[in-house]
């Protein structure tokens, strides 16, 4: 991989309670329909339940809080060159780039007190994005490649053993909140629930590190109806940005 990127797919919604029951002391007649919305049955649905489950869990996965620690001290390392290179200071895109980067930091500084904030992880993702768009388009300029590439290669490194172990936490708890799922089901639901009884087939015998985070990726697709509803309030990239 030229640079690595880890998967992520997806989304976050909190299930929606509703109370039907009409006060025992009333007297008067409530005629207003208290009928549960399609939406609101499908949250109470095993499915919906399963689903909310593997994309909350996905998404502490993709932003594990080490990541917030390595970028910081990316971002810090980029302002101390910023600030020691007149080269880079005098570059045509220096005003870009150190908006992005101040940007960083302070979308990191307010990550650290709210991890799971899903607007600044995407803020955070688009001008980490923008950053390196940059220094990639500098194709005739060896100084400034070398000067980036270096600072953003050691911050991938030392993520990447963070995020496989993150993962592969994730796979653990992913097939065990589905086993059981398919566990409590009765010989109507298994039938109904065929495709992720399957789909729990394969990726329990699944090794490869790279194929189970394929396999992920097929299991957000057995909920068409489902995700809109998980995605209403946070839909997230495949990437965290690196």
């Amino acid at each position: 991989m030229k640079y690595f990127n880890f998967l992520l797919i997806l989304i976050v919604s909190v299930a929606v309670k509703v109370n039907n029951a009409v006060p025992l002391e009333s007297f008067e007649v409530d005629s207003r329909d208290h009928s549960l919305t399609t939406d609101e049955k499908l949250k109470e649905t095993k499915r919906f339940k399963l689903l909310e489950f593997a994309y909350e869990n996905l998404r502490r996965t993709i932003w594990p809080e080490e990541v917030y620690t390595k970028m910081s001290e990316y971002v810090e390392a980029l302002k101390k060159w910023s600030q020691e290179d007149d080269h880079l200071r005098n570059a045509h895109f220096y005003g870009e780039f150190e908006e992005a980067l101040e940007n960083c930091a302070i979308l990191l500084k307010g990550l650290r007190n709210d991890p799971g904030n899903c607007q600044k992880q995407k803020s955070l993702k688009f001008n980490n994005d923008k950053i390196r768009s940059i220094f990639q388009s500098v194709t005739n300029d060896d100084h400034l490649q070398y000067g980036w590439t270096s600072k953003y290669s050691d911050m991938v490194l030392q993520l990447r053993d963070v995020m496989r172990n993150s993962f592969e936490k994730f796979f653990v708890k992913l097939e065990e909140r589905v086993k059981d799922f398919i566990g409590k089901l009765n010989e109507a639901e298994e039938h109904e629930n065929a495709d992720i009884v399957q789909w729990q087939e394969k990726f329990s015998q699944e090794t490869n590190y790279i194929r189970k985070e394929i396999l992920v990726i097929e299991f957000m697709g057995l909920f068409p109806d489902e995700r809109p509803l998980v995605e209403s309030k946070c839909k997230i990239r495949y990437t965290n940005g690196l």
